[in-house]
Order: C-alpha cells, then structure tokens, then sequence
C-alpha cells in the first residue's frame, strides 16, 4: 500500500493563493482605468454596453421602445496584481427624433478585458402607415429596439447583433398596424424579449436579467441590468420599462436608468423619446486557491528568500 507522504509526494509547505484579490467588487461607471489590487491574478467581468434611445412616437403611430444594451460575463479572466487596465463604458444612445435616426440613438459599446458587448438598439419611430423605410423601424442591437406602430411584422430590432454565446440580448417587439390602431413594439431586454404592440396596447418591454447571485447588488437596480424600454400606442396607452432600468414609454418618453444599460422609453408625439441609460463593467477580484506549491518551487523561493 502506498504511503502517504512518500509515493504519493504528500502536501508539504503552504497553499498555493494562485489570486488574493480578497473577493473585492469594483463597480466602473465611467470610460477610464481599473487596476488590480496587488495580489490579484483572476477576476470575474460583468460588461455592460448601453441602452438605445427609445422611439419618438407621431400622430397616429405609437412609437418603439429601445433595447437594452447587451450584456456580457466572463469568469476567472487572468490579469496581474497592481496593473492598470483600459474600461470603456458606454453612453446611452440619444432620445430619437421623427425624422432619419442618426448613430447616436443607438446605445454605444462597452468593452473591458478583450469582451466587448453591444449597445442596444434604437425603438422604432412613428410614421404613416405601411412606411417600410429602414430609417423608421427598430435597429438591431445588444437587445432590439421595437417597431413603431406602423409596419407590422417588418419593423422589429433583432438583439445579440453581432451574434455571439451565450446570447448578449433579446429581440425588440413588433408594431402594430391596422386601420386607425397603431401601437408601438416593447424593447428587448437582456432576460426577455419585448412584446408586440396591439391594436388597443402598446407593447411590453423585455425584461434585464439579474446578477446579483455572481456580484452581489451595488450595481444597476439591486443587481438587475439591461431592461427594454416601454413604447406607447396612440391612443395614448404606454408600457412600462423592463426591470433592469428601462424607461417607460410617456408622452416625452423616460430615460433608461443610469449605469444600468437600459433602453429609452417612446413617446407618445414629442419631438424626442427617452435616452438610453449608460452602461457599467462590473469587476470581483477573487480570492481562489488552485493547488499546493510544488517542491522544487518551494525549494526555488526558500533560496531566494521569497517563500511566503
């Protein structure tokens, strides 16, 4: 019988703190520099880009509400202790305007540690009926803005635009179209995706998704991010912004909420709609024990005086 200590090598010196960052969680809400407490070598990311502008909406079409921005984690990412490292957070897209959407409705990207996740898509804005002009429906995003209440089937925002694994969102909601109702489709959230306006109802927004279990609750709302936003219908019906910071469709429309990702709510016939609300990246330093120090490393540190 083999012998503990001997033919099996045993467990001899210290344990091996392969990352000592003592589990510590760092909330990065504006582009700049993170750096890594001294003995930290792994680290989880949370990267979240930020949410559309939602939809102006115009008589007699509801508008869109935006996507959410899109979303990204990634778990035990090697780094080095005490090092600076480049954090983009991105700015919510602008409230929308009737006429030709310009880049900045979309939310804009955040990007941290070679991740980089998609701003959410702009909400759809009010037209004539049956107007299949691109520069009316929702654009694709993180998670999709919805179609305005115009176009049917043909105006929704497609989300996890670049595709990637896991999804980083989820579609926009479709407008409706049909004689004298005309309502605007939800924005799509990192959870869910927004639901389709209807002849008498304006579309609900998707839902963000919560991780608070992974990085606790000192970020977006109680942990929860990336939440569609609510569109209206114009009769005057509006829908709530998805948990996670969406902003409701209104008459102005409403801003998503800062820092968390979520899209803008439509309006109902005002010049401009709800903006985005700016993404975060959210940082755990861990603390994680991989394994045992080998003897000859052992032996290697107790010569130059380095053994811990």
């Amino acid at each position: 019988m083999a012998k503990s200590g001997r033919s099996q090598g045993g467990i001899i010196g210290k344990v091996n703190n392969t990352s000592a960052g003592g589990c510590t969680l760092t909330n990065t809400t504006a582009t700049g520099t993170f750096t890594t407490q001294p003995g930290t070598s792994l680290l989880n990311v949370l990267v979240v880009a930020g949410g559309g502008g939602g939809g102006a909406g115009s008589t007699p079409a509801g508008g869109g509400g935006a996507g959410g921005g899109g979303v990204r984690q990634s778990c035990c990412v090697s780094v080095s202790g005490a090092t600076g490292y480049a954090v983009t957070v991105g700015g919510g897209g602008s409230s929308s305007s009737n006429s030709t959407p310009g880049a900045t409705d979309k939310g804009n990207d955040s990007v941290a540690f070679c991740i980089t996740s998609t701003g959410g898509g702009a909400g759809g804005r009010g037209g004539a009926p049956g107007g299949e002009s691109p520069t009316l429906k929702g654009q694709d995003g993180g998670s999709g803005g919805g179609g305005a209440g115009q176009d049917n089937s043909r105006n929704k925002g497609c989300g996890n635009e670049p595709p990637v694994a896991p999804p980083q969102g989820e579609n926009g909601g479709c407008g409706f179209c049909s004689g004298g109702d005309r309502g605007g489709g939800g924005g799509g959230g990192k959870g869910s995706a927004g639901t389709n306006g209807s002849s008498a109802t304006a579309g609900a927004a998707g839902a963000g998704a919560d991780y608070s279990p992974a990085f606790a609750t000192g970020f977006g709302v109680c942990g929860l991010v990336a939440g569609g936003g609510g569109s209206t219908h114009q009769s005057g019906n509006t829908s709530a912004g998805g948990p996670g910071g969406g902003g409701a469709g209104s008459p102005s429309g409403t801003a998503g909420t800062t820092n968390t990702g979520g899209g803008g709510g439509a309006s109902l016939s005002a010049p401009g709609a709800g903006a985005g609300g700016p993404g975060v990246v959210v940082t755990k330093e861990l603390t994680k024990a991989t394994g045992i120090w080998p003897m000859h490393a052992q032996y290697q540190k107790s010569v130059a005086t380095t053994w811990p």
